[in-house]
């Protein structure tokens, strides 16, 4: 759905999205916060329930859109009225809530106005569900005195006075929803998993779409979600220790220990194990501080996209995806000491906060876990994920020797090392994931993959130099600094009549341990001079429309849409 959102209208679409991606981040915010004051608690609850989402979709229906000067009028108007309506949610919610709360062992909070009456004025809950009944009412109230107060003035725009009657019809259709759905009976099953599979009963042979199937058994809300917090790597805490993970091999039936010796390996698993209780913070924490980080999620959810097809089953698919994050936070923590970064996704790089060996150490150790979560896949697993190691280290020994010795690669070298380095992990994911599909195991996608990787790499080294966004995550125009060879530079190298000059610029960086912000500014007019980042653009644009072209193949092939890896594309379209 998001994808044709995009599709049929970029701006109104990507504002859905925009939207859509604060709910999911305040889902998780909201849960963890203590509130003291009810429009605290509002502020947050009505993003939470999704108004602000819920009405861009209306509003897209209707093909609507108020100017900002048209919202900012009514802001306070249109607030009462989310007000009200989350207030709604959580009086007919109560009983549902409050017998799942139970059921729970009555842990944390249940987020509801109604719980906080109880918890703040030490009142019963018939007592608090009054109290929230004259709050609505109030609230009610409220929306009304500002939206008489404000048709009051007179000469109100025609699309202010819809969004008005648009308001009204919401707040109405709420309250009869609230209060007859069954999702917020007490005792009554939620009957969307009935529906559900009567769809998938009555589906008619041909082209299928993947919107009934689970995007990520037991991923939670990570697969559309564009951020860290529903899409990122595991922490370090909620892995699997490394004994569990030897024990997982033994326990497989074609797996034995070395030489048949069980009692030694199991004595060899509690030592380990004795070890990490003891002293595992100390080697984790490098780690679990960079998987903090915020992130965009791009890899769960090209894993995500993949499993549409090759439907793996859950444990793998869960030890799929942890080997990918893994290798991920191992990445970054070695090539920010390698590039001597001293950011990363806007905060100070890993082995500026613990030092450069103790980061090391870490990042080896999580590289060595994920050769025993291979192995307790199968030894195909491991042969492949040794394979894409081994390309990995490649493509990043050849972008480190070009940064250190001032080298400029051809495109084709350049696109080498993107295949061996960049592109690697997307590789790896699906061939991992073909390893243990349960569909569409001849499905080769080293193709559309390799395509996407450069696109990915392509797009970065643009938005490297022309996004304030990385700009504030990574520093001013890194790559420059760094004297990396990006798209940009080696394209204006091959055709610059300036090329001395910006090959003795480059050089200065070894001295100064980077290069100035005049230096970086004076680099990138000479990139913009030479129509390096133009043709940059237009490569990215074009790798984009072939992963499209690759997609649009795959899905014939297959007869399944894959909207998820759309809606990746999308996300990433520049």
């Amino acid at each position: 759905m998001a994808v044709e959102l995009v599709n049929m209208d970029r701006e109104m679409g990507k504002e859905c999205l925009h939207l859509w991606k604060t709910m999911t981040d305040t889902f998780v915010q909201i849960r963890g916060l203590d509130f003291q004051l009810m429009d605290d608690y509002l502020r947050y609850r009505v993003i939470d329930a999704g108004c602000p989402w819920t009405l861009s979709l209306l509003c897209f229906a209707m093909k609507f859109q108020m100017t900002k000067e048209e919202r900012e009028m009514t802001d306070l108007i249109s607030a009462a009225a989310f007000n009200s309506m989350v207030l709604v949610n959580d009086y007919f919610s109560w009983e549902k809530e409050w017998e799942e709360y139970q059921n729970n062992g009555c842990r944390g909070e249940i987020v509801s106005a109604c719980f906080l009456f109880m918890k703040w004025y030490s009142v019963s809950q018939a007592e608090a569900k009054k109290m929230l009944k004259a709050e609505i009412k109030s609230r009610e109230l409220k929306y009304c005195e500002l939206k008489a107060a404000h048709l009051a003035l007179g000469d109100v725009p025609e699309r202010t006075v819809r969004w008005l009657g648009l308001l009204d019809c919401v707040i109405a259709g709420n309250f009869v929803w609230s209060m007859t759905t069954p999702r917020y009976i007490a005792g009554v099953d939620d009957s969307y998993p009935d529906l559900r599979a009567a769809r998938r009963e009555g589906r008619t042979t041909g082209a299928t779409d993947d919107y009934i199937a689970p995007i990520a058994p037991r991923s939670g809300l990570t697969t559309l979600s564009f951020e860290k917090s529903h899409g990122g790597a595991q922490s370090a805490d909620s892995l699997a220790p490394l004994e569990e993970s030897t024990k997982e091999v033994q326990d497989r039936t074609d797996v034995q220990p070395p030489n048949g010796n069980s009692t030694g390996s199991l004595e060899q698993s509690s030592r380990l194990s004795r070890l990490m209780s003891a002293y595992g913070d100390i080697v984790t924490e490098p780690y679990s501080y960079i998987d903090s980080l915020p992130s965009k999620g791009v890899r769960n959810s090209v894993i995500d996209a993949l499993e549409t097809w090759y439907q793996v089953p859950e444990r793998p698919l869960e030890i799929i995806r942890t080997i990918i994050n893994m290798l991920h936070s191992y990445s970054l923590m070695v090539d920010d000491i390698e590039d001597g970064s001293v950011l990363r996704r806007g905060f100070p790089a890993t082995h500026t906060v613990f030092g450069i060996a103790q980061t090391i150490n870490a990042a080896n150790m999580f590289l060595v876990k994920t050769m025993k979560f291979a192995e307790s896949l199968s030894a195909t697993a491991v042969s492949i994920l040794t394979e894409k190691l081994l390309q990995a280290h490649i493509g990043q020994a050849m972008d480190l020797r070009w940064t250190h010795q001032s080298i400029i690669p051809t495109v084709e070298e350049y696109l080498d090392m993107v295949d061996c380095k960049t592109g690697v992990l997307f590789q790896l994911a699906a061939e991992l994931m073909r390893s243990e599909a349960t569909a569409n195991k001849d499905l080769d996608l080293t193709e559309l993959l390799k395509q996407f990787g450069r696109f990915f790499q392509v797009r970065d080294d643009y938005q490297n130099l022309v996004s304030a966004e990385y700009t504030t995550q990574k520093g001013r125009h890194e790559d420059i600094s760094e004297g990396k060879a990006s798209l940009p530079l080696i394209l204006t190298l091959q055709k610059s009549p300036k090329r001395g000059l910006l090959l003795s610029i480059l050089q200065q960086r070894k001295f100064e341990r980077g290069l100035s912000i005049e230096l970086r500014e004076l680099v990138l007019e000479q990139i913009r001079s030479s129509d390096g980042l133009a043709y940059t653009r237009c490569e990215a644009r074009r790798l984009q429309a072939e992963v499209e072209r690759q997609l649009a193949a795959l899905e014939r092939k297959t007869g399944m849409k894959n909207w998820i890896l759309k809606l990746v594309k999308h996300r990433l379209e520049i």
